[in-house]
């Protein structure tokens, strides 16, 4: 028999190298998906925060556009905003609903790291182009920039999943999925307290630009992701060569020098040895040194079918529902709400009956001269004498100006 400090010969032939999900890189990997999936719902929640700022941007830039335009570029400028708004998501939205099947087959095919750097710079330039939009006030561009961040949106997902499929395995699964999910959700949170803030301060062309920074951030994400994928497959394979040489080395030493042992091993254990030899016979002919023998050890990857989705059970139609009622509750209501909440409960149109005592002056400010006392102020009161308006009533505004300066 081995001795009790040396590896039973199972140990050292099946063990070639650690699994992903035993490495504390782990964890890294997760930040990193992290990172990557708030850039994206940043960038794609920023037309819902900026709903009243496109609006004065972009509705202004409509009316100024040039004669050269095209057909369709005039027929989206006709349009009321809301229309145009509304475009912003669904140029998104309607490209999503096929091209997950083939992201998916992509990342299959291509490698969750490789897909992820390529759909991530596919939402960079898309961003991009939503600034640009904003910059020229051009429908047309935005609406060109959603569509192209929209191919690299939704399937960025699906690279995420994929990657954090690969490093967590067990419980730890559920958790990385539940960390990044909400992780990307709180980008939402931040763009819509962020995104308003600097294009009041600054402009919305600005704020537009941030969410193309923060899509950069979330590329160079992408990028050290796909590198630690690499570095962990060049050890992985560096380990997978020591392990079978050592391996190989050892059942020979005990070919050689313990026949007794092997005849007492079991049947299991010979027919383990059997089959692993004859692996390592064929991989050993055909390695040359540098080579990545990664593939020696992964199985043989699952041909993906289009026509595999016939075989998809109830469990993931159920699923699929639940996903479209949640979605379709929640995200076309997030879309527009800053509109709605801001046209319910602020700027509320005042009372008819509400005037200014002056109609022809300001209320306040450098324009109102001559200010002694509060009788010289212009308030706005309604028919029966009571101020008006109501604080998230819409201020009332003079109907002209009498300016005369000393």
């Amino acid at each position: 028999m081995d001795s009790p400090s040396s590896p039973t010969r199972r140990e050292m032939l099946l063990y070639h190298s650690r699994p992903k999900s035993s490495l504390k890189i782990r964890w890294v990997v997760l930040l990193l998906v992290c990172i990557v999936m708030v850039g994206t719902y940043y960038s794609l929640d920023i037309p819902a925060a900026l709903h009243h700022q496109l609006q004065d941007t972009l509705d202004t830039g409509a009316s100024s556009s040039s004669p050269s335009s095209s057909a369709s570029a005039s027929a989206i400028s006709t349009q009321p905003f809301e229309f145009k708004f509304n475009l912003l998501f669904s140029v998104y939205s309607i490209p999503n609903t096929i091209l997950p099947f083939f992201g998916g087959s992509c990342v299959d095919r291509a490698g969750a790291s490789q897909s992820l750097v390529s759909f991530g710079l596919l939402a960079l330039i898309g961003q991009i182009l939503v600034a640009l939009g904003g910059l020229f006030r051009s429908w047309p561009i935005m609406l060109a920039g959603r569509f192209v961040y929209g191919l690299g949106g939704e399937n960025i997902c699906v690279a995420c999943s994929t990657v954090l499929n690969a490093w967590f395995d067990g419980g730890d699964t559920a958790f990385a999925f539940a960390i990044s999910l909400a992780t990307g959700r709180l980008g939402s949170v931040i763009n819509n307290v962020i995104s308003p803030q600097v294009a009041n301060s600054l402009s919305t062309t600005v704020a537009l630009s941030v969410g193309a920074g923060v899509n950069l951030v979330a590329l160079v994400a992408a990028i050290i992701i796909g590198y630690v994928e690499r570095r962990e497959k060049r050890r992985t394979s560096k380990r997978a060569v020591d392990d079978m040489l050592s391996a190989s080395l050892l059942a020979e030493a005990h070919l050689d020098e313990e026949p007794d042992v092997i005849l007492n091993n079991t049947a299991d254990d010979d027919d383990d040895l059997a089959g692993i030899e004859r692996s390592y016979a064929d991989d050993y002919d055909d390695f040359h040194v540098g080579e990545d023998t990664t593939h020696i050890y992964e199985e043989d990857s699952v041909q993906v079918r289009c026509s595999g989705v016939c075989s998809f059970g109830p469990l993931f139609w159920l699923l699929s529902l639940s996903c479209c009622v949640v979605y379709g509750c929640v995200l076309p209501f997030n879309n527009v709400a800053s509109g709605i909440l801001l046209e319910r409960n602020y700027f509320v149109r005042p009372p008819v009956d509400c005037t200014l005592k002056y109609p022809d002056r300001c209320t306040a400010g450098t324009v109102l001269q001559n200010v002694t006392d509060d009788a010289d102020f212009n308030p706005s009161r309604d028919s029966n004498g009571t101020a008006c308006p109501i604080p998230n009533n819409a201020p009332i505004l003079p109907t002209t100006l009498n300016i005369t300066r000393n």
